[in-house]
């Protein structure tokens, strides 16, 4: 495999966590106009975060694309945007 294709593969791997990091912090600015956290900053919690359980889930069942993976990165992402909606 080329770098080329390790690259489109990471990428495909974190794209999930990358689209929940975008709509998240945007949905809530629609329905909560004040924030005490910044909108990039957001983004890239919810990019590590969403990251690490997608890497995660991997490394425990050994493939990408598990519904239990998925599971947990909307629990955490999920969890971590009602913290920050709380704020």
């Amino acid at each position: 495999m080329g770098i080329l294709s390790t690259i489109f593969h990471l990428l495909n791997l974190l794209a999930p966590a990358m689209g929940m990091a975008l709509v998240l912090p945007l949905l809530m600015r629609f329905w909560q106009r004040r924030a005490r956290f910044s909108l990039a900053l957001q983004m890239l919690i919810h990019v590590v975060l969403g990251s690490a359980c997608l890497v995660l889930g991997l490394w425990f069942w050994g493939a990408d694309g598990r519904m239990a993976t998925y599971a947990l990165l909307a629990l955490v992402l999920g969890s971590v945007q009602f913290w920050f909606a709380r704020r």
